[in-house]
């Protein structure tokens, strides 16, 4: 995960980014994750 951190990581925000850009993992089910990570270019087995 620290690679993963890295590359989602800004290192020019000082501040937290607006809500809903990084999606509640605890609220989302598995299928809000797959279509979050599908929208961005993420296959399953990536």
């Amino acid at each position: 995960w620290g690679l993963f951190d890295r590359q989602l990581g800004r290192s020019d925000a000082q501040e937290p980014d607006p809500e809903g850009r990084i999606p509640q993992w605890d609220k989302a089910s598995v299928q809000e994750m797959k279509d979050k990570f599908t929208s961005v270019g993420l296959g399953p087995r990536q």
